[in-house]
């Protein structure tokens, strides 16, 4: 497995650990009779669960940018140290961005939330300039 496609694979898992995370704390607030039932008439979250589902939302707003970067570079041969940087810097201000989001921490997390875009850039930059 290439580089490029082991940070696709760690920004994939850290999306499944994102939308998982947001079942316990959906049912937390709403109750376990709301999460097994049909969903129906759904009160808004609020508070931390409000946030943990925001987080994955956000993530899934992100992600599908960097997985097309990524594969471009990678199908194009493309794998430039510039695109695996960008790779890398996304998946960690990824990984960093999800705790600083539930956390409620503002300003800093809007700049890891930019880094990850910075980082997409960057593949993107590799996948079409080589």
């Amino acid at each position: 497995m290439t580089p490029l496609l082991a940070l696709l694979l760690g920004a994939a898992l850290i999306g499944l650990v994102s939308a998982v995370a947001t079942g316990p704390a959906l049912s937390a607030q709403r109750g376990f009779a709301y999460s097994a039932g049909a969903r129906d008439n759904p009160q808004p979250l609020t508070g931390i669960p409000a946030r943990i589902q925001r987080a994955s939302a956000n993530f899934n707003e992100t992600f599908a940018f960097f997985a097309v970067a990524a594969l471009v570079a990678h199908l194009t041969g493309r794998e430039t140290p510039l695109a695996i940087w960008g790779g890398w810097i996304y998946v960690v201000a990824r990984l960093v961005y999800w705790p600083l989001y539930v956390a409620g921490v503002p300003v800093i997390r809007s700049l890891v939330w930019l880094a990850a875009v910075a980082g997409i850039v960057m593949v993107g930059f590799a996948a079409a300039f080589g």
